[in-house]
Parts: structure tokens; C-alpha cells; sequence
């Protein structure tokens, strides 16, 4: 039986890409502890394997992150409507490359200690949103 690759495998391939490099993990290393080859993760990263639940649910634990997360993503990620469900529009092109982004983002934060600069990041991000919506002329 041939396996059929659908846009919901490079979906959650995508996701465990995101899942994976904030972990800090290689795609060797996420190979190692699921005791496959980093080729098939590659092949699952790229949506040119379909993964089955045992296998999402291995990643799920070898990356600490809740199956839920790796199956239906972040707000930041989904868009779906309830009357189409998992069909064709499950994912706007505009949200997910924005969601890669944010992870991005979001990585290197946490890698930042100081409270202080933290917060300064924080207050720079709020500032520049006031900006571009022209909140800072009052």
C-alpha cells in the first residue's frame, strides 16, 4: 500500500521542526532518542513522510512538549473553522510564517537572563507596535 503525504504531514512536520530547533536540539539528536535515523526526521520535517501517533507521540516526549501542540499547533499557527475542520484551509501561508517568526523570537528570549533587559525587550516590542499604529502620536 502506498503511503499518501498530505498537507497535515508537512504541517506537523513543520511543527516539530519549530518544537525541535527551540529545544536546541539537532535532528541527530532528536534522532538518537526516538532510535531512528536523522533521515526520517528529516522526512517527517519536510511533510515527505507521514507520521503515525505512536511515532508523534515519541516526539511529543522526547521534545517535553504536549502532543496536543505538535497535532493542532498554537493559536498562533491554526486556522480553522469549525464547518471545514481539517481540510485544505487548516493553515493561512501569512500565520505560519508569522508563527516561525514568533518561535524564533521567543527561543532567543528565553535564552536571556537578566530580568531587566527582558523588560527592556519587552517595553522596545510595545513601543514599536505603538509606532506602527500610530499610538505614539498623542
Amino acid at each position: 500500500m502506498e503511503q499518501t503525504i498530505t498537507e497535515i504531514d508537512r504541517i506537523i512536520g513543520e511543527r516539530i521542526k519549530i518544537y525541535r530547533k527551540n529545544s536546541g536540539l539537532t535532528q541527530s539528536d532528536l534522532a538518537r532518542k526516538m532510535d531512528l535515523t536523522f533521515q526520517q526526521i528529516q522526512k517527517y520535517e519536510k511533510g515527505k513522510s507521514s507520521i503515525t501517533i505512536k511515532r508523534l507521540m515519541q516526539v511529543s516526549s522526547a521534545l517535553h512538549v504536549p502532543l496536543r501542540h505538535l497535532i493542532f499547533g498554537s493559536d498562533d499557527l491554526i486556522v480553522s473553522s469549525p464547518a471545514t475542520g481539517y481540510g485544505d484551509d487548516i493553515m493561512d501561508a501569512a500565520k505560519a510564517s508569522a508563527g516561525v517568526e514568533e518561535s524564533e523570537m521567543l527561543s532567543f528570549f528565553r535564552r536571556i537572563n537578566n530580568p531587566r533587559i527582558r523588560q527592556g525587550i519587552i517595553r522596545q516590542i510595545e513601543g514599536l507596535w505603538e509606532l506602527e499604529n500610530n499610538k505614539g502620536n498623542t
